[in-house]
């Protein structure tokens, strides 16, 4: 007889108080209750400790508090409260936004069924007081996807997911790579997470909304406002040291997953293996867009756009590929290379 399923929640906080306490009793309002709370708290001075601690004493379930001793800023901070965590699932949990009651009951019930690795969910976007400002989706359909299938650079929100706890226990968080968005900085955890799921399992966005997530100006990452002119100019510039970036993020990807099929055995090596291949095969895609990126003659980054359509580095996702969209950006890009010389040139007679 199988046992119940246990879902842990890891609550990062760090000056949280104004709005923590809404979070808190929507915790408590779960129609699946968790087995914890487990609090990372990153060096909070306002009042966040006294309300969790208050909140601790008559909560329905046990609250563990860890205050670190140095900051280790909320992407840290999240992955190593999940490390903490006991249960066969770990939520992630924002401090500012609003849980609806099933969102445990909902999400547990299909990771069971699907035998899930990670399912998601959509939000509701929220001002400070709540009032509807728009929707974030990730999906707009639930379709499972088994794993590799998602695109290479995606991810979910980490308070819109839920995943299985051992995968936190395949790498260790401080051999992630750099963030693909954010140089400068490792993995987020949600994106983490996300690589660590759609390479291992199967993953499950749900259509429906679960969470008020509040925008009010002082969110670690917020909604994207939309897509303006100059934001799709800037995608259409010369990216090359981005898409070299990205090759050495997938080298560094390729190699974790190698070292890992190298100590395991059985299912987790066999998929370490094929997912270091991926990851390869990527590297030298992201190397060859480069090229028709930076290439000073038209004709070699032409030859680059070639050469990746005969390795099918432009297939669907599902097929190991960047899509018809990378085709379209690298040919935009090439040509555009094509006019800032001749503006070049034009300045130079001037």
């Amino acid at each position: 007889m199988s046992s119940a399923p246990t879902v842990s929640i890891a609550l990062a906080t760090y000056n949280g108080a104004r709005f923590l306490q809404e979070q808190l009793q929507s915790l408590s309002a779960q129609t699946f209750l968790p087995i914890e709370l487990v609090v990372g708290d990153d060096g909070s001075t306002d009042g966040t400790l006294e309300i969790l601690h208050a909140f601790a004493a008559d909560a329905p379930f046990p609250v563990r508090i860890e205050q670190n001793s140095s900051r280790l800023n909320y992407a840290d901070n999240f992955l190593k409260t999940a490390l903490r965590c006991e249960g066969k699932y770990v939520a992630f949990c924002d401090q500012d936004d609003i849980w609806l009651p099933e969102k445990l009951e909902r999400c547990v019930a299909q990771m069971e069924i699907h035998n899930l690795d990670l399912c998601a969910h959509n939000a509701t976007l929220v001002d400070a007081s709540l009032n509807k400002i728009g929707d974030l989706i990730h999906r707009p359909k639930p379709i499972l996807q088994p794993p590799m299938t998602l695109e290479p650079w995606g991810n979910f929100y980490g308070f819109a997911t839920v995943f299985r706890r051992d995968l936190l226990d395949l790498i260790p968080i401080q051999d992630r790579p750099d963030d693909n968005i954010d140089f400068n900085q490792k993995l987020a955890h949600d994106r983490w997470v996300y690589f660590l799921a759609t390479t291992f399992g199967r993953t499950l966005p749900l259509a429906d909304p679960l969470v008020l997530y509040r925008q009010h100006g002082q969110n670690w990452v917020g909604a994207q406002d939309g897509v303006t002119i100059a934001d799709v100019q800037e995608r259409f510039r010369d990216n090359s040291a981005k898409l070299l970036k990205h090759s050495e993020i997938c080298a560094h990807r390729s190699m974790i997953l190698r070292r890992l099929a190298a100590r395991s055995e059985g299912q987790v090596h066999s998929t370490a293996r094929r997912a270091a291949d991926y990851w390869s095969r990527l590297e030298k895609f992201y190397h060859l867009r480069w090229t028709a990126a930076a290439a000073p003659l038209l004709r070699h980054r032409l030859f680059a756009i070639v050469s990746l359509l005969k390795r099918g580095a432009y297939a669907p996702f599902a097929k190991g590929g960047l899509t018809t969209r990378a085709l379209i950006k690298d040919i935009l890009v090439a040509l555009s290379a094509v006019v800032r010389t001749e503006d070049s040139a034009v300045l130079a007679t001037k």
